[in-house]
C-alpha cells in the first residue's frame, strides 16, 4: 500500500499558517492606516487592531504563530524522517542500478 502523500497533521499546519497570514494580512492593513504618507485606506471594517498599538501587538502575535508552527514542523519532519525522504529521495543502493542503465563514457556515481 502507498504512504499517503501528505502526513497526517500536515493540514492542520496549513491551516494554522492560513490563519495567521490572515491576521498579519488584515493588522497590517491597520498599520498601513496609521501612516500619514499614504493617502489610501482601507475600509476599518478590513482591518485588524483598532489603533496602531492594537494592530501592531495582532501583527506580532500572529508572527509568533508562524514562528512556532514552523519550528513544531520542522522538528516533527527531523524525527520522523519526512525531510530525509523529501530531501533526498535516492538512497546509495539505488546508484548500482542507475549506474548498470549508463551508457559507456558516462560519469558513474561511486
Amino acid at each position: 500500500m502507498n504512504k499517503p502523500f501528505t502526513p497526517p497533521g500536515a493540514a492542520d499546519h496549513v491551516l494554522l499558517n492560513a490563519i495567521a497570514v490572515l491576521i498579519m494580512v488584515t493588522s497590517g492593513w491597520q498599520i498601513y492606516n496609521a501612516s500619514p504618507i499614504f493617502g489610501f485606506e482601507f475600509p476599518s471594517a478590513l482591518t485588524l487592531g483598532g489603533w496602531l498599538a492594537g494592530a501592531l501587538l495582532w501583527h506580532f502575535a500572529a508572527m509568533w504563530l508562524l514562528v512556532v508552527n514552523g519550528l513544531f514542523y520542522v522538528t516533527r519532519s527531523l524525527v520522523t524522517g519526512r525531510f530525509r525522504a523529501q530531501l533526498f529521495p535516492m538512497r546509495r543502493r539505488n546508484y548500482s542500478a542507475i549506474s548498470r542503465r549508463c551508457p559507456a563514457g558516462w560519469p558513474m556515481m561511486t
